[in-house]
């Protein structure tokens, strides 16, 4: 609120950090309403948090900017407005402009029946001959227009209005929002825009850049295409299983947090953990500092199938030999070096071993390695759960306490396959109960 005032007040070059998360609340707070905002405001990574409903219109947390830099800012919340012209973070950019590393996380709603929205994810409008970046940005969340009027021109992240002789550009950047666009919407910006290496779950009218699916994004493999080929500084990084986000040094210690190594080149993460029966999805190859996975082997026998490489210790490993002899039995050969990622493997051992270590290198899915075929068998490893009725159809042998495959079969519901496990299907004659090994 200060720092508002200040710039309204006529510091329009006042620079500014913010040390810590700030909540709004209800107040409304625009930098830039008197005077166009032209510093430099860093947010460090923090949230602005805020939930206005205003029955003006033109509302942002930064109404008027010119020549300005935003970066590292994180907005969440919602404008609620029955006017027009809504935005999670800017609501009008002059001169040049540059955003980098922020996030829009603001939900949106026009219910102006008149006009349209002119809503935008992070920027509403562009003044003539204007020149605005966006680096490294996200824009999260709802856009909502009322009213079918309001419906027309909606932007994912900046709204597609006027802006002529003007210059936009967007680097690196990703939009998850939702949104009810109608016509003459763009995903990303007005057509004249340009649009470099952008990617979007859902379209907000016109689609731009590349979509993308929801298992994509929270497997990595899209945090490593927007980090691109920069190797000076990480801007990119992710929880495993979320979605893609900006990279921050406090989150490197949390289980399954990949991000780059820019002194090792390469992909990295500090806590690999892996819960038994709970999927992961793995899209990008990194080295995980420590490597963790409990799993309960104390029957001395199992399967398994793991998305990294582990060398063989604590217990013996074997695959199927090219060697095979009747329907009812199936033979293993041992594997003395490493377990490959998403190999599936027969384990044995006499003690409780575990199946994690240090700078283990972790891969990204390939379907092509779970299979492996000798003859009629085939033993088939899982990185997801599955159930009955998919074993059933599989024709699927499961490791069972007595030492053998038993066949799974719909009268014993039970019987299903959890994740990095593998099993045994034979082609040909099924009338095999069991089979031995």
């Amino acid at each position: 609120q200060t720092f508002c005032n200040r710039v309204n007040g006529g510091e329009v070059t006042l620079n500014a950090e913010m040390t810590d998360n700030v909540d709004l609340g209800t107040d409304i707070m625009m930098v830039g309403i008197n005077n166009d905002y032209s510093g430099t405001f860093d947010g460090r990574g923090y949230t602005l948090s805020f939930n206005w409903t205003d029955t003006s219109n033109r509302t942002a947390p930064f109404k008027y900017v010119n020549g300005a830099t935003i970066k590292n800012l994180r907005t969440q919340g919602k404008i609620a407005s029955n006017n027009f012209a809504l935005s999670g973070l800017i609501y009008c950019a002059y001169g040049s402009t540059t955003i980098s590393g922020c996030v829009s996380d603001v939900d949106l709603t026009c219910n102006n029946p008149y006009v349209e929205s002119q809503l935008g994810g992070m920027l509403s409008s562009i003044y003539y001959g204007s020149d605005v970046t966006f680096t490294d940005c996200i824009v999260k969340g709802n856009i909502t227009a009322t009213t079918n009027k309001g419906k027309k021109g909606i932007g994912g992240f900046v709204y597609n209005g006027w802006a002529l002789n003007t210059t936009l550009i967007l680097n690196n950047c990703l939009y998850i929002g939702t949104n009810n666009a109608g016509d003459e919407s763009c995903t990303f910006a007005s057509a004249d825009a340009t649009i470099n290496n952008c990617y979007y779950l859902n379209t907000c009218g016109e689609a731009q850049g590349t979509q993308v699916t929801e298992a994509q994004l929270k497997s990595g493999e899209i945090t490593k295409r927007l980090q691109g080929d920069r190797t000076n500084a990480c801007y990119w990084a992710q929880q495993l299983g979320e979605m893609p986000d900006l990279y921050s040094e406090a989150d490197k210690m949390k289980p399954n947090y990949v991000y780059y190594d820019t002194a090792n080149y390469r992909w990295a993460c500090e806590n690999f953990v892996l819960t038994d029966g709970k999927p992961l999805p793995v899209g990008l190859n990194f080295t995980a500092a420590t490597a963790t996975y409990e799993r309960d082997l104390s029957a001395g026998k199992a399967t398994v199938c793991l998305p990294y490489e582990l060398p063989v210790r604590g217990f013996k490993a074997y695959t199927l030999s090219t060697v095979q002899g009747t329907p009812s039995t199936v033979r293993f050969k041992r594997v003395t070096d490493k377990l490959e990622a998403y190999k599936p493997y027969l384990l044995t051992t006499d003690g409780a071993p575990r199946l994690d270590g240090e700078n283990l290198q972790v891969k990204a899915f390939n379907a092509a390695a779970l299979t492996t075929t000798t003859g009629d068998y085939s033993l088939v490893g899982t990185t997801e759960n599955m159930d009955n009725t998919t074993a059933v159809a599989a024709n699927a042998y499961i490791l069972q306490g007595d030492g053998k495959f038993h066949k799974v079969t719909a009268d014993n519901p039970t019987a299903t396959i959890p994740s990095y496990r593998a099993y045994i299907t034979r082609n040909g004659s099924q009338g095999a109960k069991q089979i031995s090994f």
